[in-house]
């Protein structure tokens, strides 16, 4: 898997999504049929995601298959996060260090 990979609009709005808590692939899908740009189904970006350790795809009470990432995937996902915040202020000091909140 490559950065490139991660950084395609459909593989991204899926970690995001996933950074914000576990989420049905039926929901998933709906998401990213909203936006072009990256692999054409949830399924190839599920089966990419899982064979490299990002996700977890789990079983709900009537067998509704939903995704978790991973803490691999969690450390990923926020470091993107992080890098984007960074890139989208102007307020980083000379360290590279954010102000603190």
């Amino acid at each position: 898997m490559t950065l490139e990979y991660i950084l395609q609009p459909r593989v991204l709005v899926v970690l995001k999504e996933l950074n914000w808590g576990d989420r049905f692939e039926s929901d998933l899908q709906q998401k990213i049929s909203e936006i072009s740009g990256g692999p054409e189904s949830l399924a190839d970006i599920r089966n990419e995601l899982l064979k490299n350790g990002l996700i977890l795809q789990l079983k709900g009470g009537q067998g509704s298959p939903y995704l978790s990432l991973t803490y691999k995937g969690q450390l990923i996902v926020d470091r993107l996060l992080e890098t984007e915040e960074m890139l989208a202020s102007e307020d980083v000091d000379q360290s590279g260090a954010l102000p603190q909140e």
